[in-house]
């Protein structure tokens, strides 16, 4: 038989082919010695759904596939081939997987954050994961609230869809632990409750996660043995309940991240909560048709391989700043609501700082008259350092250290000649993102009616010309 019975505590066990007990087991049961039995390879394989292969290097295969892998259940061909364009708007997957997995669908949408972009791209990733049984050497993030189905997804579809011996959900101290044999044996690997700056090492952990999701092949250690370099098939995913999950490096081309989802689960879909359905057997119900229109999917394997640039992922990215990267990455970015909003919030000023606070004042007005006749600008080093100072009060930043911060966090400068003095500039292009021009009428190039002026944003008065102070 292609099958490999369960041992007392539910594993897999496979006896030496020892003469030192070999005989004792058989004389238990009453049977002869045999003739010499074939040594076989002890392999992971999820290549082939074969158990046993008994020819010359045979191999026991610890790769387990559920029936509906085996022999994948027959769907109409109109969910079969669906194609997937990477950014297009009219991908069909969400659709079609709606029609066919009406449940399953609820809980995917709603985990992924309820965006068609990023569903479609998810939908693609998984199918492309399943099929071709290797790193793809990209990742999702999935946040928000308690309850949003993350849970349900991986113990519910994906679980019984890949089989539990193939999936492994594990805590982030799994990542920090140097016995990592389950990365051998595995299709998927969820990391539950991640949140980077829970782990005692972070950086080092952080490191972690890029060698594990970005190769072919990882060093595998189980416990009281030697760690060998072994072949990985398995593709990660991260839950969690935080906003400033991991540390995204600019350029990131690992992690796809979809939109935190502030709503329960059981909120969005009270249906599914009803007293009288089992949820897990519903769900159950249309693992087989799920796997069969994911190895039907005609993905596309240069998506799969690729990470969307969104904006939870800018967000992300973000939130897992310190003080002064992110002051540096609104810099860079132009992202002129980071000034307004903090300039708003400052809630006093030390006396020392009051005229450099003038200076951030007028270098503020100037960007918000650029940003809104859509204009680039040049910003000066001493511009920006009493910006920095004023944002950051108990900074004992100096000119010097500021330009050095400027320039490890890639802030580029460039000389240029003003006034007939040469200096460095940062020269970027501000730009709203939650704000309107229209919230800033007294710099709009156009006169706009009254009514629709915004009131609560930061005002700022004209101020008489002062040196710009030498930092």
């Amino acid at each position: 038989a292609d099958e490999i019975l369960p041992g007392l505590d539910d594993d897999t066990y496979i006896y030496e082919s020892n003469i030192g007990n070999l005989e004792p087991w058989l004389s238990e049961y009453g049977q002869p010695m045999p003739d010499p039995i074939q040594s076989l390879h002890y392999v992971y394989n999820p290549m082939e759904t074969t158990t046993v292969r008994h020819e010359l290097n045979g191999l026991v295969n610890k790769y387990h596939a559920p029936k509906h892998v085996k022999v994948p259940k027959r769907i109409d061909p109109e969910f079969q081939n669906i194609p997937y364009q990477l950014g297009a708007t009219d991908n069909m997957g969400g659709t079609m997987l709606k029609a066919l997995c009406p449940n399953i669908y609820k809980i995917m949408w709603h985990m992924t954050g309820s965006t068609q972009l990023e569903f479609e791209h998810f939908i693609n990733w998984l199918a492309a994961a399943i099929d071709k049984k290797e790193p793809l050497q990209t990742v999702w993030i999935f946040s928000g609230t308690q309850g949003t189905g993350k849970g349900l997804f991986f113990n519910y579809i994906l679980t019984p869809m890949i089989g539990e011996s193939n999936v492994a959900i594990k805590a982030i101290s799994a990542l920090e632990d140097s016995f990592n044999s389950y990365l051998s044996d595995k299709l998927f690997v969820a990391i539950d409750e991640f949140h980077i700056t829970d782990s005692k090492q972070d950086q080092r952990t952080f490191d972690q996660i890029k060698l594990i999701t970005g190769g072919e092949r990882v060093d595998v250690r189980a416990m009281y043995k030697e760690s060998k370099n072994m072949k990985m098939y398995c593709n990660f995913m991260f839950f969690s309940n935080h906003a400033d999950v991991a540390r995204l490096d600019d350029g990131d081309r690992r992690h796809n991240v979809g939109f935190p989802q502030a709503i329960k689960l059981k909120e969005a879909y009270p249906e599914l909560f009803d007293n009288n359905i089992d949820l897990k057997s519903l769900l159950g119900d249309e693992v087989s048709d799920l796997y069969a229109f994911l190895h039907a999917f005609d993905y596309n394997q240069l998506a799969a391989t690729t990470c969307i640039e969104n904006d939870a992922k800018r967000n992300m990215r973000v939130a897992g700043m310190g003080v002064h990267q992110k002051f540096c990455f609104a810099l860079r970015e132009g992202d002129l609501d980071y000034f307004v909003e903090n300039m708003n919030a400052l809630n006093g000023t030390p006396s020392h700082l009051l005229n450099v606070k003038q200076v951030a004042e007028k270098t503020l007005t100037k960007w918000i008259d650029e940003a809104v006749n859509t204009l680039p600008s040049d910003v000066s080093v001493a511009e920006a350092h009493a910006m920095y100072l004023v944002l950051n009060p108990d900074s004992n930043s100096t000119s010097q250290k500021f330009a050095t911060m400027l320039t490890r966090n890639d802030v580029n400068q460039e000389r240029k000649r003003k006034n007939g003095i040469r200096a460095k500039y940062v020269v970027t292009r501000f730009k709203f993102t939650d704000y309107d021009a229209t919230d800033f009428l007294d710099k709009a190039p156009n006169v706009i009616p009254a009514n629709k002026r915004v009131t609560n944003m930061i005002e700022i008065p004209d101020l008489p010309k002062t040196a710009e102070p030498d930092f």
